[in-house]
């Protein structure tokens, strides 16, 4: 069993790694800028298949609403698993309404993210926003065009990284 302590100091550490990971993406996208939309959608693919692992380690550490962290968790690992299968076939571009689906995917991740952290603090459910932001700039990628929907989605995940490696030290 892990005591309280321990769960305490594993949720800093997971909370920091996570936090630089985003960080490191989103610096990524932005300086890859003639990405296009399927290397942005391998990114998204990767950090929410480690958001899902998170998630699940963190239901671990703490049992409380432990069901809307393992369901965020299975989904974020499920989006993942999609994204990174259907980009890595060569020539590939993830078809729109994959991006739809994806996006919605988004979107029950982050609304999972901020159920199994009711009640934590508020920045905690920072992670839960931005997730549910990107879902929403997946679904609407067609509206905005791929350009601006680059520079969102590396900005809220230099976004959520600052955030999360601030809330790991205090």
């Amino acid at each position: 069993m892990v005591t309280t302590a321990s769960a305490g100091g594993a949720n800093r550490k997971a909370l920091l790694i996570g936090g630089i990971i985003s960080i490191i993406l989103g610096l990524l996208l932005l300086i890859l800028t003639e990405a296009t939309l399927s290397v942005i959608i391998f990114f998204i693919g990767i950090w929410w298949l480690i958001q899902g692992l998170i998630l699940i380690f963190y239901a671990y550490l703490d049992r409380s609403r432990w069901i809307w962290k393992v369901a965020g968790g299975i989904t974020g690992i499920l989006a993942g698993l999609i994204v990174l299968i259907s980009s890595s076939q060569p020539g590939s571009i993830l078809p729109e309404i994959l991006l739809f689906i994806l996006g919605f995917m988004g979107m029950f991740i982050g609304a999972t993210f901020i159920m199994g952290t009711f009640r934590e603090a508020v920045g905690s459910k920072t992670f839960g926003v931005i997730s549910i932001i990107i879902g929403v700039i997946l679904v609407m990628n067609t509206l905005l065009g791929d350009q601006l929907t680059l520079w969102l989605i590396a900005g809220l995940l230099i976004l959520e990284g600052i955030v999360a490696v601030f809330i790991s030290y205090r």
